[in-house]
């Protein structure tokens, strides 16, 4: 597990080289939920420059990993038009210890936690790691918190308020099928979500949401692959089951 100081070393070395842009501490090191298996997760707030040419980010912080070769992070770039709009879900503190945090968009949590929860439980059914076991449950306990509020605050979505039940690996995939099942009103065709992952896929000349509800298309090959999830499928899922720019 980072200590703290180690990380706020990191943050502000992110901040100065990606000029322009609000770097954010999220993940489980903000919410203070981190363990020694936790991933050092950032959200780098940008313009639609930065995102489009996110390669030279990449190539910067290249050299930034060889400065801390022991950190194990990601940062996730989100447009500033997303943020505000709570398209892109993503809270954290910035280099100053100032909390921000982007509107909460219930349909898409959703859909992401459904999608998460299938994709961590795959993980777990083809390597048996308990993280990833984990992993699901939170997803699941995401997913089912928000089909049911109305309104979500950052704090409502924090592994130690969602009193996690301790579903087994049998019980998760009927657990998120019934919630998909239940509530096919937040997975209807979302414009919003059609252009998140457009943003990200077409623009490098990959059609396959083009024409499709990218949620329920994932969905459909998730529930064609319950009993096949190989280590094909897993990649595949990988690739398409979060539309984001990580670097």
């Amino acid at each position: 597990m980072a200590e703290m100081e180690f990380i706020k070393k990191l943050h502000r070395e992110l901040q100065a080289a990606f000029v322009g842009t609000q770097i954010l501490l999220g993940g489980s090191y903000w919410s203070g939920e981190a363990d020694a298996e936790s991933d050092i997760d950032f959200y780098c707030l940008c313009s639609w420059r930065f995102f489009f040419g996110y390669k030279k980010a990449a190539e910067k912080n290249k050299l930034i990993r060889q400065k801390f070769p022991e950190a194990n992070y990601a940062i996730i770039l989100v447009p500033n038009f997303f943020f505000r709009r709570g398209w892109l879900y993503a809270v954290g503190i910035t280099e100053e210890g100032n909390v921000r945090q982007s509107k909460s968009n219930r349909k898409l949590i959703f859909r992401n936690a459904l999608k998460l929860g299938w994709y961590n439980y795959f993980l777990y059914a083809r390597y048996g790691f308990k993280k990833y076991l984990e992993k699901s449950r939170h997803q699941a306990a995401i997913a089912e918190r928000t089909s049911l509020a109305a309104e979500l605050k950052p704090s409502d979505l924090q592994k130690s308020n969602l009193s996690i039940p301790d579903w087994s690996a049998e019980q998760i995939p009927g657990l998120l099928t019934q919630m998909e099942t239940q509530h096919q009103k937040l997975l209807h065709f979302s414009l919003v979500n059609w252009l998140i992952y457009n943003t990200k896929f077409l623009v490098r000349g990959n059609p396959l949401f083009f024409f499709a509800n990218p949620d329920k298309l994932i969905l459909r090959k998730i529930n064609q692959s319950k009993n096949n999830g190989g280590p094909e499928f897993i990649a595949w899922l990988k690739k398409y089951v979060f539309p984001v720019i990580i670097i």
